[in-house]
């Protein structure tokens, strides 16, 4: 079964969906098999990508997401 995901992004361990429903992170989800990143024009989406990718390059950076 494929899931939608808003965005696809690449980590140190694999690969991450996003999901989100309204102004809400609703699931991340660490992905079995390798796809190909999938950004977002929603500057939501955009914002949890970032503080990930934050996050990936600094495991102390803070996140604000609801």
């Amino acid at each position: 079964m494929e899931k939608d995901f808003d965005a696809i992004i690449p980590a140190p361990f694999g690969v991450v969906g996003i999901r989100t429903q309204d102004d809400f992170l609703v699931g991340l989800e660490l992905l079995a098999e390798a796809q190909a990143e999938k950004a977002s024009a929603n500057p939501f989406v955009q914002n949890i990508t970032n503080q990930l990718k934050q996050y990936f390059h600094n495991p102390k950076a803070v996140f604000d997401v609801p």
